[in-house]
């Protein structure tokens, strides 16, 4: 169908489709409509996070767990501070340290204040420690004299030394532990780097419950390669097989669930999850990257923290680190100290700020978007077009019974003044450049008043014509051409009421 052949506007209601100017008109209102919202959105949550304490867990736009915030750190009293930290484990009460060098665990209030030390006299290498689930006993690995170690939490008394044993035999297994993880129903998980790698399950009192992986039917896929860091949650286990750089999953009856990469190398780790039947998410003490970081069970970054150094925020080689009642507990071994940072244990601190409690990426991102229904005025401006003087008649008919939106043609002057009427809308003569016209006229070989008229729309960039020959010239230098009733078609609204241009906000 051609430009001139378009439907008109009294045609059948809904025979027709949307004029194409209404169509783009629409969609520009949409989607700043949408914009606006989105930007409402994106500062409202920065301005949230901005406005909460900083202690209080909260969440960003998507619901998910961000970066932490820098709390404290503690590197021991001065007449004993802490030599070479390895691991950390949390009780409501207490806070306990691995110290390799020093040969004791470390005790700390949850402000940073020391309180005491455990297994002076028993520990040689201590290295990794865990809470039994009533946080009554203390589980401490220790790599010279391989075995675990039980302490009780309310006194630090030393209770007895742990090794596998399996039922039966009186053979002595001989393994050298390193992660400990005690279960929920008091079993303990500890991996084992001796001749075969693997993650013991043991009873309390030290009988082998089973092995992951299971050596019967673990094929060569699940072959650990130092496994560094054990976590249990009911059914679940995760085993960080360093060397692999990858976290593994079991399930119910030792069954591998997954197998995620991780491309680092992890030491130690924590499981987060976010409220009771909610995602997971893993705290990631990555060594040679010098940062912990925050990912999803899928795999995805959510936050990280740290970077290589020693000042406050930085990290030297950490090793492990623990979340419990809205606090994370970094082990900064090269640094000799442990930091403290406010990742909730729900993973619920918001967006990490690009300057302390300044506005996020997000607010940033999402602010210029409020300023779209101003854009949308500028771009939602009057109607001008450049009208050929035998077209007025025309439109005056095609827009019989309807209404003109925001519109303001323009003639030229040689058609003398145009006729004004309630069916037309708003016409006046425009002013030109008569040198300019001479030479559009002797270019194009057009009559005086066609130049005129193309000289206009030039300007506009809008011609309303039923002249054949100046509609392919206009076309020719990128004008959009009308004839008179898909202009009116476009651009007359039916009835009396208001124009759809007066509904929708003038348009200058």
């Amino acid at each position: 169908m051609s430009e001139l052949e378009r439907p008109s506007a009294t045609d059948t209601p809904g025979a027709a489709p949307l004029p194409a100017y209404r169509r783009r008109r629409r969609s520009l209102v949409v989607a700043a409509m949408l914009a606006f919202v989105i930007g409402v959105a994106g500062v409202s949550t920065d301005a949230r996070r901005m406005l909460a304490d900083p202690t209080v867990p909260t969440v960003d736009a998507f619901g998910r767990p961000g970066a932490p915030v820098f709390a404290f750190e503690i590197s021991g009293p001065e007449d004993d501070p802490l030599q070479r930290p390895v691991s950390v484990a949390v009780t409501d009460e207490r806070v306990y340290v691995t110290d390799s060098l020093a040969g004791h665990v470390a005790v700390f209030r949850h402000g940073g204040s020391a309180a005491g030390t455990i297994g002076e006299d028993r520990l040689e290498v201590p290295l990794y420690v865990t809470a039994d689930p009533t946080g009554e006993e203390l589980y401490v690995s220790d790599r010279a004299l391989a075995a675990v170690l039980a302490f009780s939490t309310t006194d630090g008394s030393f209770i007895e030394t742990i090794t596998p044993s399996v039922e039966g035999t009186d053979t002595p297994v001989a393994w050298q532990p390193i992660a400990v993880e005690a279960a929920d129903d008091g079993s303990l998980f500890v991996s084992d780097v001796a001749t075969e790698h693997r993650v013991w399950h043991l009873q309390r009192d030290g009988t082998v419950i089973g092995s992951l992986p299971d050596s019967e039917t673990a094929g060569p896929a699940v072959v650990l390669d130092f496994p560094n860091a054990v976590k249990s949650i009911g059914e679940r286990v995760w085993i960080a097989d360093s060397n692999s750089r990858r976290l593994l999953e079991f399930g119910e009856g030792g069954v591998l669930v997954r197998s995620l990469p991780l491309g680092r190398l992890i030491r130690g780790f924590d499981v987060v999850l976010a409220e009771e039947g909610g995602p997971v998410y893993f705290a990631l003490a990555d060594t040679f990257s010098h940062e912990v970081v925050l990912i999803s069970e899928a795999g995805s970054e959510v936050a990280r923290v740290g970077e290589l150094g020693a000042g406050p925020r930085q990290l030297s080689f950490p090793n492990d680190v623990a979340v419990h009642a809205g606090v994370t507990w970094i082990v900064d071994t090269g640094n000799a100290r442990i930091q403290a940072w406010e990742w909730g244990e729900a993973a619920r601190i918001a967006a990490a700020a690009v300057w302390p409690g300044g506005p996020s990426w997000l607010g940033l991102l999402t602010a210029p978007l409020l300023l779209t229904p101003v854009a949308l005025l500028l771009l939602l401006r009057r109607v001008r077009a450049a009208v050929s003087p035998e077209t007025i008649p025309m439109l005056s008919v095609w827009a019989m019974g309807g209404r003109w939106g925001n519109v303001r043609l323009f003639t030229p002057p040689s058609a003398g003044a145009p006729p004004q009427a309630d069916t037309l809308p708003l016409i006046d003569t425009s002013p030109i450049s008569p040198s300019d016209v001479a030479v559009i006229a002797r270019v194009y070989s057009l009559e005086e008043e066609q130049a005129e008229t193309l000289y206009i729309a030039l300007r506009l960039r809008m011609l309303v014509t039923e002249d054949e020959t100046l509609a392919v010239v206009a076309r020719a230098r990128g004008i959009e051409v009308y004839d008179p009733e898909r202009f009116a078609a476009e651009f007359v609204s039916a009835g009396t009421g208001a124009s759809e241009s007066e509904e929708d906000g003038q348009r200058e």
